[in-house]
Parts: C-alpha cells; sequence; structure tokens
C-alpha cells in the first residue's frame, strides 16, 4: 500500500478526491520538528453536490481555493492538509464552497 492510499483510507476520501503528495519534512534523531504534510486535489470535471440545505443537486465546479486545515496530533505529529477546495455554481443557490469529507465533528482539523 502506498502512503498516499494509507492516508486517503485514514481521511475517508474516496472519488473525486485523491491525495497528490505526502510531505514529512525533518530528519531522524534530530531536534527538528517533524510535520505531515498532506496535499489533496479532486479529478478534472468532477462535480459536487450543492451543499445548501436540502439541495444536493449535482454542480460543475465554478473556481478553487488553496485552504490549509490543521490536526494537533495526526499520528503523533502536527499535520497540515493543503486542499485544493472547489466551489460550485448550483443554478438554485449561485456559488457555494462544498463540503469536504474530512471536516466533520470530531475530526480534529481546524481550518488555518
Amino acid at each position: 500500500m502506498k502512503n498516499e492510499d494509507l492516508f486517503a483510507a485514514a481521511l475517508q476520501l474516496s472519488a473525486p478526491w485523491f491525495i497528490t503528495k505526502v510531505d514529512f519534512p525533518g530528519t531522524a534523531g534530530t531536534s527538528a520538528a517533524r510535520e505531515l504534510h498532506i496535499h489533496i486535489d479532486f479529478r478534472k470535471g468532477a462535480e459536487f453536490p450543492c451543499p445548501a440545505d436540502g439541495c444536493g443537486k449535482a454542480c460543475p465546479v465554478h473556481d478553487t481555493r488553496d485552504l490549509v486545515w490543521r490536526h494537533a496530533s495526526f499520528f503523533q505529529f502536527p499535520c497540515y492538509l493543503h486542499v485544493r477546495v472547489p466551489r460550485v455554481l448550483c443554478p438554485d443557490h449561485e456559488v457555494r464552497q462544498v463540503n469536504l469529507p474530512f471536516v466533520r465533528p470530531g475530526s480534529g482539523f481546524s481550518p488555518l
């Protein structure tokens, strides 16, 4: 199993989401702080459900924003998720940021 697959499973990511890169900078055996950096993207052409309450229509991506979330202790190390976050254009609700699979109650991730 590749690192990307392991972290995708831990974050409960599924298509169209995928991990592009996992970085674990720092050198073992030194006092350098070790942090885990996970980069997440989505497949080109993906549609997402409108996040407005009760809507859920499949909508095309309007634009994206690069955002970062932090988890205080993911696998015992500070963890940062670098995500290309899509916003969809819903015919009924205009432009809205999609719901992200790892942003759920109790997940421990906070936006920066």
